[in-house]
């Protein structure tokens, strides 16, 4: 089942990996994990999304914090960049 994070970490900001995701907000991949397992994102974690999410000009939807959409909604999707 997916969780809102790793929701977020994959559909929106395309990142394969929890170390990815930790990289692109400047958190720990520990964290990140915490987020995807226990479904709670913290508000400091919340704020660094939004704050990716609009220097990389990706629409931000704050239910993503709280639901993982429905396959049929839209929902912008990011591809992590080759390194």
């Amino acid at each position: 089942m997916m969780t809102p994070a790793s929701h977020i970490r994959r559909n929106v900001f395309g990142c394969a990996t929890q170390q990815a995701f930790a990289d692109l907000l400047g958190v720990t991949q520990a964290t990140v994990s915490r987020w995807e397992v226990d479904g709670f994102i913290s508000r400091r974690g919340q704020k660094a999304m939004r704050a990716a999410a609009s220097s990389r000009g990706i629409a931000w939807d704050d239910r993503w914090l709280f639901i993982v959409p429905a396959a049929n909604d839209d929902a912008p999707v990011a591809r992590e960049e080759a390194a």
